[in-house]
């Protein structure tokens, strides 16, 4: 093999390689059809280079014009995947420029073999400087010559028609325009070599190399852009995506601080009611401690003053304590999660709503040991609130005998589970569906909000819990589950 036949080859084998390239590039992304069409022009190309190395040793006209047979067969499929390349590159159909070209190359076929028209079938011997190689070679005709360089006509169209189109791609103009008119004046060589105009070797497969190495390297270019457009368009969507949670998570900490304000608003007799007899009992002893410093030295003076002295700071910190819980409630910033005793939120509560619950209605705990939960206690105590008042409310004032509400704690592993029991008349079925509703009550006017069970709801979930209804008209029991905030784990020894 001599050396322009070995190089042609190796330019051959690159083609080869743009092929597998681009083929497997096609293969994980359906989409980009340019690069399957890419590696359909480079496996033509690659044939077409394998019958212009075996022209290079050619010895006689006949194996000289099978030969170049070969090649022009090689160089319609090429051709073919050309065009269809440039019209998914560019976007924008050749129309019929593009089967022109086919048509072009693929009539030299037939004609070559025409008498008068195509090879003479005469052997003549070409020179490929500056390598020295020598090779037979056919003569053609003065009109198969011409017919060839027909062919140049619709690839200078395609020159144009990427200059026209081009700037609306995301690639780079003037590497393509230069590749491009780098390949055409490659084939207008060929031409000129095949008709024996001038001598030297066939550059058509370099022309071609030099353009698929040159768009495929822009278009892999192009997607890692689409790429990095595509992840910080995907991180923008997320910061708006969290800055959307945040004005949502904003949004029901107002929702929750408006309904906890209704609630204080009704627990605020209950509250100055449970101010007001410690405050009372504080007042007089107060009076009494006035009446002991008139008479130190009475015999009884130090252990009565020791007493009134205790009981007076009972009563205060009787005080401080409810005034503490109503201030936590109505506080509108949330607080920083951590591990919170449900009996001791529950006992928290109870504290403020104890003189709302009516005479007839009995009250009962069942707090059995459990872990903690994590969260914050002013929000689970408003769920404990919320649920608490409406068990109230859904014993008829007038019942016979009054009614029973039971609070109760379980410990279920890995999750702790909260009930808020009454016996009342239960929720309508008709009703039910709708409890969950924001601005939806049955109440009267000025009892409800209709805030109550949404905001609960929405709390136990910021919580990761859920929470359950079971009704029928002899009762009401909501069911909340909380994660635990300590895992048990079992020995197995």
């Amino acid at each position: 093999m001599n050396p322009v036949s070995l190089l042609t080859v190796m330019l051959g084998v690159v083609a080869l390689c743009i092929a597998a390239f681009n083929g497997l590039f096609f293969f994980l992304r359906r989409r980009e059809s340019a690069h399957l069409w890419l590696a359909v022009a480079a496996g033509g190309m690659a044939s077409s280079a394998g019958f212009m190395a075996a022209l290079y040793t050619s010895t006689g006209a006949w194996e000289a014009t099978l030969l170049r047979q070969g090649s022009l067969l090689s160089l319609v499929v090429l051709a073919w995947g050309a065009f269809r390349f440039s019209e998914d590159l560019l976007e924008a159909p050749l129309g019929w420029v593009g089967p022109a070209l086919v048509a072009s190359i693929a009539m030299l076929l037939p004609i070559a073999w025409t008498p008068g028209m195509g090879h003479t079938l005469e052997p003549v011997m070409r020179v490929v400087p500056p390598f020295g190689v020598q090779y037979v070679d056919t003569v053609i005709s003065p009109a198969y010559a011409a017919i060839a360089f027909v062919a140049l006509i619709p690839i200078g169209l395609i020159v144009l028609h990427y200059r026209r189109h081009l700037p609306r791609v995301d690639v780079p103009t003037v590497p393509v325009l230069l590749a491009t008119a780098f390949w055409a004046t490659c084939a207008g060589f060929d031409l000129a070599v095949g008709g024996g105009l001038v001598e030297g070797p066939f550059l058509l497969v370099l022309g071609y190399d030099i353009f698929a190495c040159t768009f495929t390297g822009l278009l892999a270019g192009r997607i890692a852009r689409s790429r990095a457009q595509s992840l910080e368009a995907s991180e923008e969507l997320q910061r708006l995506a969290e800055k959307r949670l945040a004005a949502i998570h904003q949004r029901e900490l107002q929702l929750a601080h408006g309904d906890r304000l209704a609630t204080v608003g009704t627990l605020a007799a209950g509250v100055a009611h449970e101010i007001n007899n410690p405050l009372a009992f504080v007042s007089a002893n107060l009076n009494q401690l006035d009446d002991i410093a008139k008479d130190p030295d009475a015999e009884d003076a130090p252990a009565l003053f020791r007493e009134v002295l205790d009981e007076t700071r009972e009563g205060l910190m009787r005080i401080s304590s409810t005034v503490s819980s109503l201030i936590a409630m109505a506080q509108r910033e949330e607080g920083s999660a951590h591990a919170v005793d449900l009996e001791n939120v529950i006992e928290s509560v109870l504290r403020l709503a104890r003189h709302q619950i009516r005479e007839n209605v009995t009250l009962r705990t069942d707090l059995n040991p459990a872990p903690p939960v994590i969260g914050d206690e002013r929000l689970l105590g408003q769920v404990v609130l919320n649920l608490l008042v409406n068990a109230i409310h859904a014993i008829p004032d007038d019942r016979p005998g009054g009614g029973e509400i039971m609070l109760r704690v379980r410990d279920h592993g890995e999750c702790v589970e909260l009930a808020v029991i009454d016996d009342g008349t239960g929720i309508p079925d008709d009703v039910l569906p709708q409890i969950f509703d924001s601005f939806f009550t049955t109440k009267e006017p000025g009892q409800g909000t209709g805030l109550g069970l949404p905001v609960t709801r929405q709390l136990i979930a910021r919580h990761g819990g859920t929470i359950d209804v079971e009704t029928d008209p002899t009762g009401t029991c909501m069911r909340i589950s909380l994660p635990a905030a300590l895992r048990r784990t079992v020995s197995t020894r």
